[in-house]
């Protein structure tokens, strides 16, 4: 995105810029106090409408250059063919549609390694185009050989980013725990589920149950068959009963007859009934009584039998049934743990960042060779080093040498290729010609590339690809392609 002309009216420490840019490296400098970070914070104004000094648009009235006409304050810019254009007062104007997202990081304002872990991450992906759509990590995910069903549930969760799903899985394995431990009354231990059995069932009174039922089985019919052989006995008997002793006048002759053991008989009156067919009868009941309360003992004692027979059965069944269960839940227990592993910060998102951070670090490997800087390196925690010495322990010209790599790679990888460096006087006066040299080197690959500075004198014997621009007290002294 090529900056070609910079319009400013009474915008903080600068009263009136029209500045048109021709070379791809501008180098602006003066004194302290010229108006250097306002020429930088209009642009980045003009742009996102957005002061990195003031944060409230009600106050936006302090941007004002003191002294000046409010209503007359204005910034104008023209960045890839699309002009800006924005009164200070209110921050109204025409902005860039869609304009990339990491533009407002390159207009020199803000710090990379000041931003939180999740905005350096957004700006990472943004930068390097590394796709982390649903349909990618599903992918991943099944790369990684997730259960299909976890990954079916997981994914709409996915929207609300990687710590949601995260959790989500984190949840559904504590649900596991929870159901292992409420089928098993064990606190639950991954080492003691992995394998674990109900406890075995006391079986040793079982086969004693079962050849009692066996044997009460076999003899069953014997006595049910003996039952039925009693009954016919005494059903002869009743009928016998109804008619033995009694008086009857024969039909043909009127003689009296009677019935003696089952015969008929000429009825001699007086004589004594023979009463051993009573007895028999008596016995023969007896004995019937006696076979049926046993036949009922033997079937009501099966019956008990083969209810605690099954009961052990039902509890060596329940037994397997709940070990079963208890390895489901600790099968699914693994299935969300992986999953979980998966989302976390170490896993898939590590992963698509360390993808991203591959073509960032390759670029910073380049700054450093190119600008003769030691070994300048993003982790994937996203923090910053400088010969191994981490960012917030780094001196000053130290900082600014990694802000001003970091930014350069931005600007190139997201294929923006403009980018503002401020404060370049932070250097020994003997570095400053490196990091010139270096941006000779690259200007090629850039649209524009500014970079300010304090300066004691206006610089002189630049290539002509430099434009030099020398503020003095917020007005523009002289503009030219070449020292």
């Amino acid at each position: 995105m090529k900056l070609s002309q910079v319009k400013i009216e009474s915008y903080q420490g600068i009263g009136f810029m029209d500045l048109d840019i021709e070379q791809p490296v501008l180098l602006v400098s003066g004194g302290n106090g010229s108006g250097k970070s306002s020429l930088r914070d209009a642009i980045e104004f003009a742009v996102t409408g957005s002061s990195s000094r003031v944060p409230l648009k009600k106050d936006y009235e302090s941007l004002v250059r003191v002294g000046a006409d409010g209503k007359k304050a204005n910034v104008a810019v023209e960045l890839g063919g699309f002009k800006f254009n924005r009164k200070v007062l209110t921050g109204a104007g025409k902005d860039l549609p869609d304009y990339p997202a990491v533009l407002p990081h390159l207009l020199g304002s803000k710090r990379f390694a000041g931003l939180d872990h999740k905005t350096k991450a957004g700006l990472l992906f943004n930068v390097t185009q590394v796709k982390r759509d649903q349909k990618e990590i599903k992918r991943l995910l099944t790369v990684r050989n997730i259960n299909e069903d976890c990954i079916e549930l997981v994914m709409p969760i996915l929207r609300g980013g990687f710590a949601a799903g995260h959790k989500f899985c984190k949840d559904k394995q504590s649900e596991c725990r929870g159901g292992w431990e409420a089928i098993t009354g064990e606190r639950f231990g991954a080492a003691k589920a992995d394998g674990w059995e109900a406890p075995e069932i006391d079986t040793s009174g079982l086969k004693a149950l079962e050849e009692e039922r066996d044997e009460l089985a076999d003899s069953r019919p014997k006595l049910a068959k003996y039952v039925t052989e009693l009954e016919g006995v005494a059903a002869e008997h009743v009928v016998a009963e109804k008619i033995e002793g009694v008086v009857h006048d024969c039909p043909a002759c009127k003689a009296k007859l009677s019935f003696v053991t089952g015969k008929l008989v000429n009825h001699v009156e007086g004589e004594k009934v023979d009463e051993t067919p009573f007895e028999v009868r008596q016995k023969v009941a007896q004995d019937l009584s006696n076979a049926r309360v046993e036949l009922q003992r033997v079937q009501n004692r099966i019956s008990v039998l083969t209810n605690e027979i099954e009961q052990f059965q039902s509890a060596e069944s329940r037994r397997d049934e709940v070990t079963n269960k208890a390895a489901g839940y600790f099968t699914l227990y693994g299935k969300w743990g992986a999953a979980a592993d998966a989302l976390a910060p170490g896993g898939i998102p590590l992963q698509i960042l360390e993808s991203g951070l591959k073509p960032i670090n390759d670029r910073l490997i380049e700054t450093s060779e190119s600008a003769n800087w030691k070994s300048i390196v993003l982790s994937p925690d996203l923090t910053l080093s400088y010969d191994g010495i981490p960012y917030g322990l780094c001196s000053e010209s130290e900082q600014w040498r990694i802000d001003t790599a970091i930014v350069e790679a931005f600007s190139l990888l997201s294929g923006t290729k403009l980018f503002i460096i401020d404060r370049f006087d932070v250097l020994h006066p003997n570095d400053r010609a490196g990091v010139v040299k270096w941006l000779v080197k690259i200007s090629g690959q850039h649209d524009t590339i500014i970079l300010l500075g304090t300066l004691k004198v206006p610089p002189t014997g630049l290539p002509e690809t430099i434009q030099t621009i020398w503020l003095d007290d917020g007005g523009e002294i002289r503009s030219k392609a070449n020292g």
